[in-house]
């Protein structure tokens, strides 16, 4: 079955893009090498967007970005963005469902959320009750 519903996100941070392409179950199903930029982010998010197209093109219908320069990109390109705060535990949800804590250690800015679960119609649902800038480490 081919198809179409695939989606592609890039964390363009203060010295690193890292990117994933997601299937229309919301499964990863591909993960380039994360690559550092050294100053120059347009570039290295070229490489990875023409390798993450070379392998996937018409099957991508949603991009989306996060990270410092993330949203620079974002904004010029119309393109949705998501704070770090959200898609930090969104990520989380995908690759540990279980997972109770996360603790991300970036270039610039560590985080640590707890999860927590709410019971809904169709099970259990993960949540972070606080998204505020006072759940960061502060290194």
């Amino acid at each position: 079955m081919d198809i179409n519903n695939y989606t592609a996100g890039f964390d363009i941070g203060s010295d690193s893009v890292h990117a994933v392409v997601l299937g229309e179950d919301g499964k990863i199903v591909y993960s380039p090498k994360s690559m550092m930029h050294f100053g120059n982010p347009i570039g290295a998010l070229k490489e990875i967007y023409e390798d993450i197209i070379s392998k996937y093109g018409k099957k991508i219908s949603t991009t989306a970005f996060t990270g410092s320069v993330g949203e620079f990109i974002a904004e010029k390109t119309e393109t949705p963005f998501f704070h770090d705060t959200i898609a930090i535990p969104a990520g989380a949800e995908v690759i540990a469902s279980g997972a109770d804590y996360i603790f991300h250690i970036g270039a610039k800015d560590p985080y640590f959320f707890e999860r927590e679960k709410v019971k809904t119609e169709n099970g259990y649902k993960s949540f972070v009750p606080d998204h505020g800038t006072g759940t960061k480490c502060g290194g």
